[in-house]
């Protein structure tokens, strides 16, 4: 393995809780891979694609001095875009189609795709929970068509919030709906001057509480620098292990896997090889293909590894700017094409992503809310040495699909 080592990475998949004590009494079930049929298979090749994508366009957005880490849950965009797809017709349907990767596919093969997903991602790990929430909360007095209202509770399980006035009583309903479906971690997610000109919301929460299948230990842990982006140093709580993991090392990247519970669930800390390779330059350039390429590189190292406690409470209002550089053009103007919604002329006001993840010895907490606001068209065994003491960056992605439930980066573990 190359000494020289940079940033890494982590893609978050599916993952959160409340409390501090994130251990189970479960004993862990042997693993079972998701079974897809292969026109899911197809389907869930081209999300990989979009959720590699939608990183890349992120990462090159928030590539600013001031953002020291971020995170964001590329499954919740698919499940509450996935909702509005169901109601989009025409360039709109077709925009949104492409730009989540679901081109070429029919819409009920994408329905039965998130269908299959939300069920069996909450099975795989008994050690670990998982589960996604939907709603979509609409205005009195728009005529919401019911093939989009049975279609969304068919294959979404989305609860249905009608004649909604949108007011600050609404936001504290949305609120609430938010800190019970995220056990408290997201307790606020819109204000009512937020709310004020919609006609729908659709929102999606994603809950994931998971143990590592080998903890580390609370007493190794000990405080060591982290060197930022800009030079400086500031000393963090380093946990750490060493143990036989799962890595990739190449000349450009160094990637280890930390499993959670039974393995169907993992957390990949990414690194550039080389110290002159920042983990933004990396993160800009990842695409899914060299992702799958570094990943079937993977094999067993004994691996000495310090890895930073951190904590990420992230906000991003500017979601919608990334669904526009993917492609997403007519949902925000006025040719927007909903007719499948409603008889209302809508169109997408903001789309927002909260996110919150803790990781410490024991294990992953973390949580995601995803919200489209609609208005109205007037309402515009080699020794591996690893030490992740600079920038980096996580995902948590689910075995079998390689499904990517969160991802993000930390550039400073202790900026909340």
């Amino acid at each position: 393995m190359k000494t020289r080592l940079l940033p890494l990475i982590l893609f978050a998949i599916g993952l959160v809780a409340c409390t501090d004590d994130i251990g189970s009494p479960n004993a862990p079930k042997e693993r079972v891979d998701i079974k897809l049929t292969a026109e899911e298979r197809q389907v869930n090749d081209q999300v990989q694609t979009f959720s590699f994508d939608f990183l890349r366009t992120l990462a090159k957005e928030r590539n600013n001095p001031e953002i020291k880490n971020y995170v964001y849950s590329p499954l919740g965009v698919s499940y509450v875009m996935g909702m509005v797809l169901n109601g989009a017709d025409g360039d709109t349907y077709s925009q949104i189609q492409k730009a989540l990767g679901f081109e070429g596919m029919d819409t009920k093969s994408i329905n039965l795709y998130m269908q299959t997903m939300g069920k069996a991602l909450a099975e795989v790990d008994n050690t670990t929970v998982f589960y996604n929430a939907n709603s979509i909360w609409m205005a009195k007095g728009i005529n919401f068509l019911p093939d989009f209202k049975q279609t969304n509770q068919t294959y979404f399980d989305a609860t249905l919030k009608e004649d909604q006035t949108f007011d600050a009583k609404c936001a504290d309903a949305i609120n609430a709906w938010c800190k019970e479906k995220t056990e408290g971690m997201i307790p606020e997610f819109v204000k009512p001057d937020e709310i004020g000109n919609l006609k729908a919301l659709l929102l999606n929460a994603l809950y994931f509480k998971g143990i590592w299948k080998d903890p580390f230990e609370p007493s190794q842990t000990q405080m060591q620098v982290f060197v930022r982006e800009d030079g400086s140093s500031v000393r963090v709580p380093m946990m750490k292990k060493k143990e036989t993991l799962q890595c990739v090392s190449t000349d450009e990247v160094v990637i280890v896997s930390l499993p959670y519970g039974n393995g169907a669930f993992n957390m990949q800390l990414m690194i550039p090889a080389d110290q002159q390779v920042s983990i933004d330059e990396m993160l800009a350039g990842l695409t899914a293909g060299q992702w799958n390429s570094w990943m079937r590189q993977e094999k067993k190292y004994m691996a000495d590894l310090s890895l930073p406690k951190f904590d990420i409470d992230y906000e991003d209002k500017k979601i919608k700017r990334i669904m526009q550089k993917l492609g997403v053009k007519d949902a925000f103007e006025p040719n927007a094409n909903f007719s499948k919604m409603s008889n209302a002329n809508l169109l997408i006001n903001w789309i927002k992503q909260r996110v919150t993840i803790h990781v410490d010895e024991s294990g992953t907490e973390a949580t995601s809310t995803s919200g489209v606001g609609m208005g109205e068209m007037a309402d515009i065994s080699t020794p591996l040495k690893v030490d992740f003491n600079r920038p980096f960056a996580f995902f948590i992605t689910e075995t079998s699909t390689k499904a990517v439930l969160f991802a993000g980066k930390v550039g400073d573990p202790i900026v909340k």
